[in-house]
């Protein structure tokens, strides 16, 4: 699964998750798998 770039992830984000990694305490990777559209979402403490 090929990883979303940092300036389209945030369609993939809650509001919540959004909010944490403006306040810089996370940061998430996303990828999207092209075949399914199966989303995985990693969070890490910054």
């Amino acid at each position: 699964m090929p990883r979303v770039l940092d300036e389209y992830e945030h369609k993939h984000l809650t509001s919540g998750q959004i909010k944490e990694e403006e306040l810089a305490s996370k940061e998430y990777d996303v990828w999207v798998c092209r075949e399914c559209d199966h989303v995985t979402i990693k969070g890490f403490r910054r």
